[in-house]
C-alpha cells in the first residue's frame, strides 16, 4: 500500500551523505584492526 505522504528530498540527501561519511571513517578503522589482529597472530611474519 501506497502512502501520499510527502518526502522531503533535502533531508534524504542530507541522511545519505551522513551515512557516507561514517562509512568513510568506519572502513579504515576496520582495516586497521584487521592488521592488528593479523599481527597478534603472527600471519605477517614470512619466517
Amino acid at each position: 500500500m501506497k502512502t501520499n505522504r510527502p518526502t522531503n528530498e533535502y533531508e534524504l540527501r542530507e541522511g545519505q551523505a551522513e551515512k557516507a561519511r561514517l562509512n568513510a571513517e568506519e572502513i579504515p578503522q576496520e582495516e586497521l584492526e584487521e592488521q592488528e589482529r593479523e599481527e597478534r597472530k603472527g600471519l605477517n611474519n614470512p619466517n
